[in-house]
């Protein structure tokens, strides 16, 4: 290999492990987290199976130790982390099926709409950032950010039940809940409705109507889950702008009779894209926590619908599993966003 792959590694060696030391301590009190947590709260699963009338204690004792709670819980807890640790999550304590399964394919619904709402979020909130910041201090600046403001300040609970109350029962132009209707029998291959129903077998009238169904069904609840970062991201461009635009080399290329438009969006804005990436790539949190208001809200089969349903029914596994998984997915992005923000920053490559 070349010298110049050795030496990447090398600068970047110890910047990796340190980094892999803090998800693997993260991921610890994640699990330390959703283990005892749960437990905290009033109720257990083996009453809610069993129900609280008409059980003998030998019935239930006998369900406490096939599920393995008749155990103290530092021992619980330890094989939990060694089923962990060798790929066995669990199996559902309310379904019986392996928490792995049922989470790939929640994971997918979950996925189709979180990405429908990143898109808006940086189709709407990149613009709308830029367009404040060229118009500092005047209306349109105040308008933008109000708007801003206002959707970041929205709790998702409401404005998702204001949505349907609105263009549902009102308007009647988008649908209440679920993925599809029900006159549409698309098998599900890669768990994305949209994907699966554009490319079945069938007639083009057929393709057109399911997916047609689909993003309808799918676009309400992305709308609502994308407000939050749609917020945050216009509030960041149009931070990120105007500290560029207030450098050294903006004003010389200004000086040197450079137009406006390649001074802005050649020169300005492409420095101040830098950390609007990492932006992007933290909203996968924000959107992951909104997603179980939004999911909730709209009877979405998501991972949030799953986890606030294990919740309910005090499904030991599939909570500690299922909040580990999500946390795994969110670690993930961040260093991924971590190393993509090197790259493109020279200053934190050391070449500067």
């Amino acid at each position: 290999m070349s010298w110049g792959f050795w030496k990447a590694v090398k600068l970047f060696a110890p910047q990796i492990a340190g980094k892999l030391g803090q998800v693997a301590i993260t991921l610890v009190g994640v699990s330390l987290v959703a283990f005892f947590l749960i437990r905290m709260v009033p109720g257990d699963p083996v009453t809610l199976l069993i129900g609280e009338r008409g059980a003998s204690p030998e019935a239930i004792a006998e369900l406490k130790e096939r599920l393995g709670l008749d155990r103290p819980l530092p021992e619980q807890y330890v094989k939990f982390v060694g089923r962990t640790l060798s790929g066995d999550l669990g199996t559902s304590i309310l379904s019986g099926r392996p928490v792995l399964s049922e989470f790939i394919e929640r994971f997918t619904a979950t996925a189709e709409l979180g990405v429908l709402a990143l898109f808006l979020a940086v189709l709407i909130g990149l613009p709308l950032g830029i367009f404040a910041a060229l118009y500092r201090g005047r209306w349109p600046d105040r308008l933008a950010m109000g708007f801003a403001v206002t959707f970041y300040s929205m709790p998702i609970f409401w404005w998702g039940l204001m949505a349907i109350v609105i263009f549902s029962v009102n308007l009647e132009w988008l649908p209440v809940s679920g993925r599809i209707s029900v006159e549409h029998d698309v098998p599900l291959k890669s768990g994305l409705l949209l994907l699966d129903s554009w490319f079945q077998e069938g007639s083009f009238t057929d393709k057109w109507g399911a997916f047609k169904s689909a993003f309808h069904h799918l676009l309400l609840p992305a709308i609502v889950l994308a407000t939050v970062p749609l917020s945050m991201m216009a509030r960041m461009t149009r931070s990120s702008l105007l500290e560029v635009l207030g450098e050294d080399y903006v004003r010389t290329a200004k000086s040197k009779g450079l137009s406006s438009f390649r001074v802005i969006w050649i020169h300005a804005l492409r420095n101040a894209l830098i950390p609007v990436v990492t932006v992007i790539g933290l909203m996968l949190g924000t959107i992951l926590t909104g997603a179980i208001l939004t999911e909730t809200i709209f009877s979405w089969p998501g991972l949030g619908r799953w986890l606030v349903s294990a919740v309910l029914a005090r499904d030991y596994p599939v909570i500690q599993s299922g909040i580990l998984l999500v946390a795994c997915i969110v670690l993930s992005s961040s260093l991924l966003v971590d190393g993509l923000y090197r790259v493109i920053s020279p200053r934190l490559r050391g070449d500067s």
